[in-house]
């Protein structure tokens, strides 16, 4: 994981004032690490309630159990949106990212980092 944000690192500028969201967070290893690095406000969204619970419980995150389309209807807004590791695991790829896309505003980072 920290060599994925080692990649990221020079294309992101991260601000005290940044909401991070990692859509698909998985067990937390890649938000405990972004929080680490970032220092600002992050949250995760995750399908498994197991992971959600193990990353919450394990590392202090927070962590929603939910699908990110709930975030998009809640109109919560992010600096950045990070799905890494996510789309492999999506059926409707494209359609994903465009859904992803309404979490930020027009000045706001993504990136996305797949193995596929």
């Amino acid at each position: 994981m920290r060599r994925v944000l080692d990649e990221i690192a020079p294309h992101v500028a991260f601000r005290p004032d940044m909401n991070v969201i990692n859509v698909g967070c998985g067990y937390g290893e890649m938000l405990s690490e972004l929080r680490k690095r970032h220092r600002g406000q992050v949250v995760g969204v995750e399908l498994s309630a197991e992971a959600a619970r193990f990353a919450r419980e394990h590392y202090g995150l927070t962590v929603l159990e939910e699908d990110v389309n709930e975030r998009i209807s809640a109109g919560d807004r992010y600096g950045l949106v990070f799905l890494i590791a996510t789309l492999e695991h999506v059926l409707d790829g494209p359609p994903c990212c465009a859904r992803c896309a309404r979490c930020w505003p027009p000045t706001a980072a993504s990136w996305c980092w797949s193995r596929i």
